[in-house]
């Protein structure tokens, strides 16, 4: 693959179905940066969501996300944008991690998710790998590609399978406390070290609907009775919003 000649050292970071994500070094910014390209180019639907995916971002402005720079075609037709490069880790590298460190990012995690939430917008991806702890101390929520209006009913399951929310799997509708399910079973995996529910396939669904999250072990009561909320198979249950949650932490 050739990329226009202002993004020099190009390294491959992620390859998934979707799309590859690059790091190169833009020239005309003086910086590094985060390139992103569609894998089926030929696909128009799949070209028409890789293109919302940017504009969606480019509108989007909070500390706790990453910034939408860039949109183009690589030379054979391949639609790419570029976007901040964040120098850090997936928490995804770093399982599991102690209370500490959970009450040291979320508060970022949750000010990203109440930001969308306000802007009537769910992530519908929330997982360790989406959320980078940058060296500066700041965390941030990645990869928006799932992003969709809160307050319709959910079509096929999307997002990662670990942490959906029951109402996804069965095709309720989806709202702010969809994405604050996916944050407890992201927390709860951060601190057990794995995910509420180790099922795999039809299994995993039907513990998302029916079997009750475990109790974390080794945290205080505060931390463990917030993830457990977070993970009730009602949302009325769940906590009302992102701020809510950290209310409750302090």
């Amino acid at each position: 693959m050739i990329l226009p000649l202002r993004y020099e050292r190009p390294q491959l970071i992620f390859e998934g179905g979707m799309g590859r994500v690059y790091r190169a070094f833009d020239a005309e910014r003086g910086a590094e940066v985060a390139l992103k390209t569609l894998t089926n180019a030929h696909d128009e639907e799949a070209r028409f969501l890789f293109r919302q995916e940017f504009w969606t971002m480019a509108t989007l402005r909070h500390p706790a996300l990453v910034q939408a720079y860039d949109f183009g075609e690589l030379a054979g037709g391949t639609p790419y944008f570029t976007m901040e490069w964040v120098a850090g880790t997936d928490l995804a590298e770093m399982l599991p991690v102690d209370e500490a460190a959970v009450r040291g990012f979320l508060p970022d995690v949750a000010a990203g998710l109440a930001y969308l939430h306000g802007q009537g917008l769910l992530h519908g991806d929330l997982s360790p790998r989406n959320v980078r702890l940058g060296e500066d101390g700041r965390a941030r929520l990645m990869d928006l590609g799932l992003l969709a209006p809160a307050g319709r009913a959910a079509g096929a399951i999307r997002g990662s399978l670990p942490y959906v929310a029951p109402e996804a799997v069965r095709q309720a509708t989806l709202d702010a406390r969809s994405d604050l399910y996916a944050l407890g079973g992201v927390l709860f995996h951060a601190l057990a070290g794995r995910p509420p529910f180790p099922e795999e396939g039809l299994a995993l669904l039907r513990a998302h609907l029916g079997t009750p999250a475990p109790a974390l072990a080794g945290v205080s009561p505060a931390m463990a009775n917030a993830v457990a909320k977070l993970l009730a198979k009602e949302p009325a249950a769940r906590p009302a919003s992102a701020r809510t949650l950290l209310a409750a932490l302090d």
